[in-house]
């Protein structure tokens, strides 16, 4: 729940689009309670996916911390990828703490076979500051920004598809 600024930043592109478009979907993954997030939706939030995915407790106290830490990430990687989504999206606040995080969320990402809409901050910045085409960034709080970056990849399959190319071809070279 870490990231509810984060993602409350995009609120307003989020409903625009899904007013919009009513094939527009949220998936909100990995929130133990996505409540304070889901009640500036409205009538809205019945378009909203939500999951967090659990480890059974009995499998997890077998294990040894490495163990446990191997086994969390390799479950994390495999329900995202499972997720079967069309855009992820990055939403940073400027912080101290955010502007310090590194681009992960944009490699797993693209392990996944996402494109990414990121805010234009911290890490992201200088990911897309690393090639041309790998995310497209909008700016922190700038409502027609994400929209419109949200759009353009919403109504371009082959541009998601050569971002995710793109992506995959920079994370192995690099």
């Amino acid at each position: 729940n870490t990231h509810t600024a984060d993602l409350l930043s995009i609120k307003d592109a989020l409903i625009r689009l899904m007013r919009e478009d009513e094939r527009v979907r949220f998936v909100l993954y990995g929130y133990m309670d996505p409540s304070p997030v889901l009640r500036h939706f409205g009538d809205l939030v019945s378009r909203f996916e939500c999951g967090f995915f659990a480890i059974e407790r009995e499998r997890m106290e077998k294990l040894g911390p490495l163990e446990q830490t191997e086994l969390f990430f390799q479950t994390y990687y495999e329900k995202v990828a499972a997720l079967e989504i069309d855009i992820m999206v990055a939403p940073l606040i400027s912080s101290t703490f955010n502007n310090a995080k590194s681009s992960l969320k944009i490699l797993e990402s693209a392990a996944a076979g996402y494109p990414v809409v990121a805010s234009r901050t911290g890490p992201y910045r200088r990911y897309e500051q690393e090639g041309a085409g790998l995310i497209l960034t909008a700016g922190i709080d700038n409502d027609r920004e994400w929209a419109a970056a949200l759009r353009s990849l919403m109504d371009d399959g082959a541009k998601r598809e050569r971002m995710v190319a793109a992506n995959r071809k920079h994370i192995l070279e690099k």
